[in-house]
This record gives C-alpha cells, structure tokens and sequence, in this order.
C-alpha cells in the first residue's frame, strides 16, 4: 500500500515528490533498502523536522542531493481554520464564555479505547486512561477552567479508535465528587469538523492538550500554548521546529504520575510557551508557504514519460 504508488508514479515518469513526513527509524535492512531507493529517485523529499532531516541525510548517504532532498514542516502548519456553519449549543456556550480560561483536550481512542493493545503495541510506559482522569480531576478540583474536549479522529462509535468514546467514557468515570462541577464546565464536541473547522475551534483555547499530533499541530500552529502527549517519536521533532520540544510527554518513557506532574507545570507556564511560539510561527508559516510553491512549480513542469524508471 505505501511503495507501489511510488512505484508506479516512477514506472510512468511522472515526478514523485514526498510530501514533509517523518522518516525511519527503520530497523531492517530491507525497509532501509527500499526507503534509500525511493529517496533517491524522488524529484523532491521533504523532512518536516531536524531530527527527520539527519535519518534522511543518514539513509541516502552520498545519494543526498540538498536541491532536491530539503528540510520542511508538516502541511498542517499551512492549514487554513474555517469557522463551522453550525455548532452544538453547548460548544457555542462554551466558546462565549469568557468568564474563565478554555482548556481544550483531545483523547485518543487509539490509546485509550484498548489500553492493553496499545501498551503492548507502542511500548507505552504510562497509564493513559489513569493520567486522563488525573489530569480532568485536577482542573475541576484547582482551577475554574472550561474543559472542551476535542475529538480529532472521527471514527464510528464503537470502533477502536473513536476519539468520542474515549471522551465520553472519561467523563463517564469521574469520581462522583466531581460531577457537578463536570456538567457545569466540561463540554464534548460530539458532531464531526474537518480539519480546517477543528484548527479553528483549537486556536479559540488558551491551553491545549492532544494525543493525536495533528491536534497538536493544530494547537501550535494557532500559537495556542500546546502539551503533546507522545507515543512515536514523530511529535517530539515537529514541537522542536518550533522550539517547544519541552511540551512533548512522551508516553513510552514515563508513568502517569510524572506526567501529570509535567502537564500541570506546562499549563503554569502557558503563558512563556504562547510568547515562544509567537516568535518562532512566522518563519515557520513562511517556509510552510515556500515548500508549497516549490511543489506546485514542480507540478508545473512539462514532465515527460520518456525517461521512465523501470521499478
């Protein structure tokens, strides 16, 4: 499913570009083969952070070519918000509320919904579901922030990885000290958004926290003050791109305790991180909109399937 694509685009001489994407670690030589190959033959390869960049350089070895194999960010940083024509009631209320701070969190039913699968499958160190309900607890019981949880993968409920029913089954398992406080101030955004009404209902937060790294992105690129709660090694370089690597919690490497901790120390310092990231987004939104340009003037170009490459 991933290589014969590429294949046939370089079989009909059609340039293959790889859009900003993390690559490696590949742990057989086989994979390491195969990934060199197609690096190699591609018109463009972009790496959407540094550390990605060095596996890149690493991989290809002295096939690297710095014209055509280049450094970017993740499309998401180039994303346009779009308001949504219609909203919930109860997330309109919550978004004109300004009485208190808006915390938004994305739970990933992907960790949360089989947590001994995911455990077993991603080598995660951490209690999900327990630093979920810690980290809920926690706002109710020291802050007067509205929580709005935001689910970022839309699958039908009842499936594994259905984002709304990790929510709702967080909000389910509140202790009982907890649920007045949880009807009055927490709010689950029930109907699906696209991406680009998702970014725009993410930027209206004064704190995010995500499990889904495109939420995240979504989070950082509206420079909204962003916790990431990690199980691969692909958020860590993205926050690094915009020099909030201290937001990533990675999942693998400590328990519930320590990051919520963590978490809590992050929202403390919310305001620090929003004013990194409102130094840092420009330059990173322009080289989202030059790797843009780079692409479409290679899709302009007058390509011909002359010099096709037999894979």
């Amino acid at each position: 499913q991933i290589i014969a694509p590429k294949q046939i685009a370089l079989a009909t001489g059609r340039p293959l570009v790889l859009l900003p994407q993390t690559y490696g670690p590949f742990s057989r030589a086989t994979s390491r083969r195969v990934a060199r190959k197609f690096l190699a033959a591609a018109r463009l390869a972009y790496a959407r952070d540094e550390d990605s960049y060095v596996r890149l350089q690493e991989l290809l070895g002295d096939r690297f070519d710095p014209a055509r194999h280049r450094l970017g960010v993740d499309l998401a940083f180039g994303l346009k918000p779009k308001a949504p024509a219609k909203l919930d009631p109860s997330v309109a209320h919550a978004l004109g509320d300004d009485s208190s701070e808006r915390v938004g969190l994305n739970m990933s039913g992907l960790i949360a919904n089989r947590p001994q699968d995911a455990a077993a499958r991603f080598g995660l160190d951490c209690d999900y579901r327990a630093l979920m309900l810690g980290l809920v607890s926690w706002f109710l019981e020291n802050t007067d922030a509205r929580l709005l949880l935001i689910p970022h993968v839309h699958a039908p409920r009842g499936h594994y990885e259905s984002d709304l029913d990790a929510a709702v089954t967080l909000v389910e398992s509140l202790p009982g000290q907890y649920a007045s406080a949880a009807r009055e101030r927490i709010t689950i955004l029930k109907e699906p958004l696209d991406a680009c009404e998702l970014k725009w209902l993410i930027a209206r937060c004064h704190w995010f926290c995500g499990t889904r790294m495109h939420s995240t992105i979504a989070g950082i690129s509206s420079g909204v003050p962003t916790a990431a709660l990690a199980y691969s090694l692909k958020t860590s370089g993205v926050f690094k791109t915009c020099e909030v690597g201290e937001s990533v919690i990675d999942l693998r490497r400590v328990h519930e305790d320590a990051a919520l901790e963590s978490l809590m120390h992050l929202w403390r310092h919310r305001t620090s991180t929003a004013s990194t990231l409102a130094g840092v987004l420009p330059g990173v939104r322009a080289l989202a909109a030059r790797q843009m340009d780079e692409i479409a003037d290679c899709a302009k170009q007058d390509w011909s399937i002359e010099g096709a490459v037999q894979c």
